[in-house]
């Protein structure tokens, strides 16, 4: 899809251009969002449809202690299909520790203590993707929609104390970088190159191409290396 290839290539060259990166704050989240995929490189996308995948974003990966009431209400009266009734579907009570049942990866099945109903969140967010690029298949829905996860992961990621310190298991989510990622030893760089050639799989463009595998390399060349 030529959108969501134009999509994908503004993140890639945020992802290699980006010096510093801040855990966030919900509004910061937003902000960071916004410039990877839709700001810099002129790819319009109305506010409306922003403030959809906003609060798709935060139902996700953010929601806890009974939040986003509004933000459910928003999908819905966007049109969002396979919405949960009610916010207490998906809701749990959290501290701290949030995000050790939202942030260890978009494929994580949480099996231990699944408190955040995390299927659901996800259909959630690719449902509302699906709703925003009405042209996309299946695939290609789920792999923007694991980018934006993902997106905001390494926002949360790369400030953490855990990080600075340079310890590779950060608490309670899914690491930056571990020296050799394959699947089932998954990091963040791993899995936004890897689901960034979702994107690229229809392209004929061996840049394209060449730039999405070596996308894990390029963002992974911090101080912070393991």
């Amino acid at each position: 899809m030529k959108g969501f290839r134009k999509i994908s290539f503004a993140a890639i060259l945020f992802f290699a251009c980006a010096g510093v990166c801040f855990g966030f704050e919900r509004g910061e989240h937003d902000q960071y969002l916004r410039d990877m995929l839709f700001g810099r490189w002129g790819f319009e996308i109305s506010d409306d449809d922003f403030a959809v995948l906003s609060s798709a974003s935060y139902l996700c990966i953010d929601q806890f202690n009974n939040g986003g009431r509004d933000d459910l209400d928003r999908l819905r009266k966007a049109g969002v299909r396979g919405l949960p009734h009610d916010i207490s579907s998906i809701n749990f009570d959290g501290n701290s520790h949030h995000r050790r049942y939202t942030h260890k990866g978009w494929s994580s099945s949480y099996w231990r203590d699944d408190r955040a109903k995390w299927e659901m969140r996800k259909q959630i967010l690719v449902s509302s993707v699906s709703k925003v690029f009405p042209s996309a298949g299946k695939d290609e829905a789920d792999a923007v929609s694991t980018l934006i996860y993902y997106i905001h992961i390494l926002g949360d990621c790369l400030d953490s104390e855990d990080l600075k310190n340079y310890k590779w298991h950060i608490a309670d989510q899914m690491p930056f970088a571990r020296p050799h990622p394959y699947d089932g030893n998954e990091d963040v760089c791993y899995e936004i190159g890897k689901h960034l050639d979702v994107l690229f799989k229809k392209s004929k463009s061996h840049s394209y191409e060449g730039t999405s595998k070596n996308l894990r390399v390029r963002i992974c060349q911090t101080p912070f290396r393991p």
